[in-house]
């Protein structure tokens, strides 16, 4: 029989909303379902999920995704994901564990570079090697040198789920699910709860696995353009060996209680935290919805979800706000990927006391909101944005056909069809038209908000010092279980760390190592893919021009060239940006702008961008508005740009006050989960002005110059509008702007004739460029916030130290991420990231960690980098397989906003097609020599090298104690 015989076509259908074929099978002799999608789209996605609901919170079901990717039956080698992280085209290679499913999902343009990653998932996830000590590595173990030393505990997930309990608004989204699901496995931690992680044994681990990780619990998914009959025959390579068994995996449905309930939990500060109030903490309330199956409720609630908090001007959003109550909105919002919906909205930045003012004022607003009606204008926006949405499925760099999968899984995963939301046309078309009668999302709101019980408030107050307690509380209870053992367990832990440590050091064989497949260099494209450019001066400004398919989808920038500043104005420059879109204008109030916005485009943001400048001192720095729109509605864009930037106010002082304190608030939420990324920055400020400009609009200098600006407000507020106005007269010129755009040449007579609007709104103003002169930091630094991880770094300039720019450098960079710095700092160190960075532009090289257990031994990991690379025999397939990852970084798969704005960006930073082009064939041309010579540039960083830490107190203090004075220290949170 061939392979296609092998599976039952269920059904056959032709998705318009995702111009695709799809065929739905039924695997016959093992049940496991396969949703294969047919369509021109080069950007292939495979995916293999399980349904995998947790009974514990041990975080079993995470562990067992890293596990499962640690060597296979085909593949013996320790990481074979890390083998195809270094040797891949791939666009997409990952691995997600949600509270009921785990996905397995790879995406590549190059076909044969994308059969091979699916047949390594496939045998990674049929036939791992799960053996005690991957558990230990990548779940938890005991760490004990010696028997009179104190007891620890490593671990990637482990030290992971720490990073993400450090985290208070990780923590409050957590709390919110758990608080509505009591009765069910979304009440638990499918992340793992650091305190319950050492509970897994190996049995329990082993046990879940074989009980889950079945083709018949399966759900499989092909997307792109790809043979439709060779998917069926890799699979049946696997599924042959199976047959069908029974898996109890099914997610129950949540209970629904009669009375709200009511959590409070805590979250660490420095206690040191002052201003109006003084500590505050956040605040949610959670109400429990119908089944995420029920494709017509389920986009009725997106709907009224962006109808309610979606827009500055949103009816429940802007009484929160305005209450002054809390600084930022809290929660998730409508979460759409378990099989019960739930919305999650609240406060903040808000005190105790004020937490039950602040859920009066949710239900109050509710209500007024059911008894008045909502706003006309709010519900056509929303529709509009939730319709533009689909039709565009455009993530970014997410694979459409990923984004396509994950849809699928919110009802596919619960047994429903699981084409019932990305064939979105008539579910959607029958909310339209409950929206032309009255009343329907009045009765969403009283029947599932305003008169659901089932409901809960959770509130996380701030509790100083208590990262602290939990690390001595930690180091207790090691001590107690150390005390526990006998002498022969004492002597099993060393032995097992040891054990381990060999395991971890020992390098693959060289024949397990041939056995991933890879593309040869040989198969890689000699030249560079190039974006169509047209440079296209309009009323004076620069512009830019792109013809590229967009799918009747015009893509507009509109750039301001931040040079034109004085250095202390920097700051304002992401604010600017934001309060053009969010404080309104003479015309209309921030709330009708915002609904203006979503109902006539696709959405207008800011984004600031900052790059030194191949062969020149002075950077590149500039604020952009990035709009997009139906091509119909190009007038309404450039209408509404052009509002913006001749008449938009600046001096609603209270409306500015939200703005600068949500900034404050989203700035701070992303400093302990994003640790490496604030250092990274700030250690490169150093040594760039336009990485110096990144931390003046995004580092943690921007986040103090937030806090100042909201005293500024309430004691000098003639003083601040002085400085938006200055801001402003200098930006909005002609001849410091620029214009880009992306859109089909048919479309542009159109476009061209709307743009006038844009330009018009310009001022005649010749442009001067001050010069900046950086006040900078120290340059070790130790920079202290309530986590129970540590994100540590080490950076210099290597052009400083006598390097030239050579496209060797990228590869050479990959293979230190995924050989030296993988075993060393993650493999055996048990943090989940160690990383190194190099900009090619200004000539920065960074080491960093993420959530690390450790400080000093990561220091003297990075240090120890460049005699890897001296001594390390790398043969010719292992430069070969770092040259490939490399091309594969360069030749990224971009969608046509994305190409538009990185041509036009390259223009800027001097990334000629000459220059681009002399770096991949750099890269192609790379030998094992070139990563002996990058050794002797690696020793300057060592050398030279700045060190910014972000962490615990304690951690802190101990580095201090080991080498007093040579890190200054002040505490960020």
């Amino acid at each position: 029989m061939s392979a296609k015989e092998k599976f039952e076509l269920v059904f056959e259908r032709e998705i318009c909303e995702i111009k695709s074929l799809v065929r739905f099978y039924r695997h016959i002799a093992t049940g496991a379902e396969l949703l294969s999608i047919i369509n021109e789209d080069d950007n292939k996605v495979f995916g293999i999920c399980f349904r995998t609901p947790p009974s514990d919170s041990t975080g079993v079901a995470h562990i067992l995704e890293h596990s499962v990717l640690c060597g296979s039956r085909k593949y013996p080698v320790k990481e074979p994901f890390v083998q195809l992280v270094k040797g891949s085209l791939k666009t997409f290679l990952n691995a997600f564990t949600y509270p009921d499913k785990t996905c397995y999902p790879v995406a590549s343009q190059n076909v044969q570079d994308f059969y091979n990653l699916v047949d390594v998932y496939l045998d990674a996830v049929f036939y791992p090697r799960l053996t005690p000590f991957v558990l230990q590595q990548e779940g938890w173990h005991y760490e004990l040198s010696e028997p009179g030393g104190a007891l620890g505990i490593k671990g990637v997930v482990y030290n992971e789920m720490k990073g993400v309990y450090s985290s208070p608004d990780s923590m409050l989204l957590e709390s919110s699910q758990q608080s509505l699901f009591p009765g069910n496995t979304y009440g638990l931690d499918s992340g793992g709860d650091p305190k319950v992680i050492p509970d897994l044994t190996f049995e329990q681990f082993k046990s879940f696995y074989d009980s889950f990780y079945q083709p018949t619990n399966s759900r499989i998914y092909f997307y792109g353009n790809d043979d439709p009959d060779r998917r069926l025959e890799i699979l049946e390579e696997y599924l042959k060996d199976f047959n069908r068994v029974k898996v109890a995996s099914s997610v129950d449905l949540q209970d629904r209680v009669s009375l709200p309930g009511r959590i409070v939990r805590s979250f660490g500060v420095s206690g040191e935290e002052t201003g109006e109030g003084g500590l505050k903490g956040m605040m949610t309330v959670n109400w429990l919805l119908p089944e995420a199956a029920d494709a017509e409720l389920n986009l009725a609630f997106q709907v009224l979800e962006y109808a309610l908090i979606g827009m500055p001007g949103s009816a429940l959003r802007r009484a929160l706000i305005e209450s002054r109550l809390g600084d930022d909105l809290a929660g998730v919002g409508l979460e759409t990927e378990l099989r019960q919906l739930y919305f999650s909205t609240g406060l903040k930045g808000v005190r105790e006391e004020n937490a039950d003012k602040a859920e009066s004022l949710i239900f109050s607003t509710l209500s007024a909101i059911a008894r008045d009606g909502v706003d006309p204008a709010a519900v056509e926006a929303a529709l509009n944005t939730i319709e533009f949405r689909l039709r565009e499925n455009n993530y970014g760099h997410f694979p459409q056909g990923l984004a396509v999968m994950l849809r699928s899984l919110a009802t596919w995963l619960y047994d429903a069809d699981p084409l019932c939301l990305p064939a979105f046309e008539e579910p959607l078309g029958r909310v339209k038209e409950k929206l032309r009668s009255q009343g329907f999302l009045e009765s969403l709101i009283r029947d599932h908000f305003l008169e659901n019980p089932h409901r809960t408030v959770v509130f996380l107050k701030p509790e100083p010092g208590l990262a602290e307690r939990q690390n001595e509380e930690e180091t207790k209870r090691l001590g107690e279980v150390k005390r526990s053992f006998s002498t022969d367990e004492l002597s099993r832990v060393i032995e097992d760390g040891k054990i381990l440590e060999k395991l971890q050091s020992a390098p693959d064989s060289a024949e397990a190592l041939r056995a991933i497949p890879a593309l040869k260099v040989g198969d890689l494209d000699r030249r560079n893919k190039s974006i169509p450019i047209e440079t296209w001066p309009l009323d004076g400004v620069r512009g830019f021009y792109h013809d590229l398919f967009t799918s009747s989808i015009t893509y507009l920038d509109v750039g301001f060239d931040l040079r034109v500043l004085p250095g202390h104005y920097l700051p304002y420059a992401p604010l600017f940006g934001r309060l053009l879109l969010e404080m309104g204008t003479e015309f209309q109030d921030f709330a009708s702008l915002s609904q203006k916005i979503s109902r006539k485009t696709g959405g207008i943001h800011p984004e600031i961008f900052s790059s030194s400048v191949m062969g020149e001192s002075a950077p590149a720095a500039w604020l952009f508005l990035r709009g997009k729109s139906m091509t119909g509605q190009t007038g309404d864009l450039a209408d509404i740009l052009g509002e913006v930037l001749g008449a938009g106010k600046l001096n609603d002082r209270e409306r500015f006050r939200q703005i600068v304190l949500e900034e404050k608030a989203r700035q701070e939420r992303k400093i302990v989960p994003s640790g490496h990324q604030v250092i990274n920055q700030r250690i490169r400020a150093h040594f760039s002005l336009a990485d110096w400009v990144k931390e003046q609009t995004d580092g943690v200098s921007y986040f103090l110059f937030l806090g100042k600006l909201a005293e500024k407000i309430e004691n000098d507020w003639e003083s601040v509008v002085l400085d938006l106005e200055n801001v402003r007269g200098l930006l909005a010129g002609r001849s410091s702007a620029v214009f880009n755009l992306t859109a089909d040449r048919k479309d542009l007579q159109v476009i061209e004739s709307a743009m006038g609007a844009v330009l018009g709104s310009l001022q005649d103003r010749a442009a001067t460029f001050p010069k900046w002169a950086p006040e900078l930091f120290p340059e070790f630094e130790g920079i202290i916030v309530p986590s129970q991880v540590n994100y540590v770094g080490k950076g210099a300039n290597l052009y400083h130290a006598g390097y030239e720019s050579h496209g060797s450098s990228k590869v050479i960079s990959g293979y230190l991420r995924s050989s030296w710095l993988w075993e060393k700092v993650r493999v055996q160190g048990g943090a989940y990231g160690g990383f190194c960075l190099f900009d090619r532009m200004s000539g920065v090289f960074t080491f960093l960690s993420y959530r690390d257990p450790n400080l000093m031994k990561t220091l003297e990991n990075f240090d120890g980098a460049a005699q890897f690379l001296r001594e390390v025999d790398l043969s010719d397939d292992e430069v070969a397989k770092s040259v490939v990852g490399a091309i594969g970084e360069i030749d990224s798969y971009m969608l046509p906003d994305t190409k538009g704005y990185v041509s036009m960006l390259r223009t800027f930073t001097g990334e000629t097609e000459d220059f681009r082009q002399k770096m991949r064939d750099q890269i192609l041309a790379t030998t094992a020599k070139d990563f002996r010579e990058f050794a002797e540039v690696l020793d300057s960083v060592n050398r030279d090298g700045i060190v910014k830490v972000l962490g615990s107190q304690a951690a802190i203090e101990s580095a201090l104690a080991e080498r007093p004075g040579w890190l200054q220290t002040f505490r960020l949170l």
